[in-house]
C-alpha cells in the first residue's frame, strides 16, 4: 500500500525539476518498479513523461529527463502489477 507521495495530491508550487516519489508501507519487489518497468509512470496532462525510476528501502523515485511544464498537472500512476 502507498502511504505517501511527493508531491502530494493537489500540491501546488511544485518545482519544475521535482523528483516524484511514492513510499510504500512494506518493501516492494524492486524488479517491478525500477526502469525500464512501466508500473510507475508519470504523465503531464495526457503526455507520458520520460525519466528514470529507482527504488531504495520502501521508496520509489521518478527522476524526469527534463523539467515539467508550467501550468500542467502531473499525474502519478502505480500499476497493479507491483509486487511485494
Amino acid at each position: 500500500m502507498v502511504i505517501s507521495t511527493d508531491p502530494g495530491d493537489m500540491d501546488s508550487n511544485v518545482s519544475l525539476n521535482q523528483i516524484v516519489t511514492a513510499t510504500f508501507s512494506v518493501p516492494m519487489d524492486q524488479v517491478t518498479l525500477i526502469s525500464p518497468s512501466t508500473t510507475f509512470t508519470i504523465k503531464q496532462g495526457v503526455t507520458p513523461v520520460s525519466g528514470l525510476v529507482t527504488y531504495s528501502g520502501t521508496t520509489a523515485s521518478f527522476t524526469p529527463n527534463s523539467d515539467f511544464y508550467r501550468e500542467l498537472n502531473i499525474q502519478q500512476r502505480l500499476q497493479p502489477e507491483l509486487r511485494m
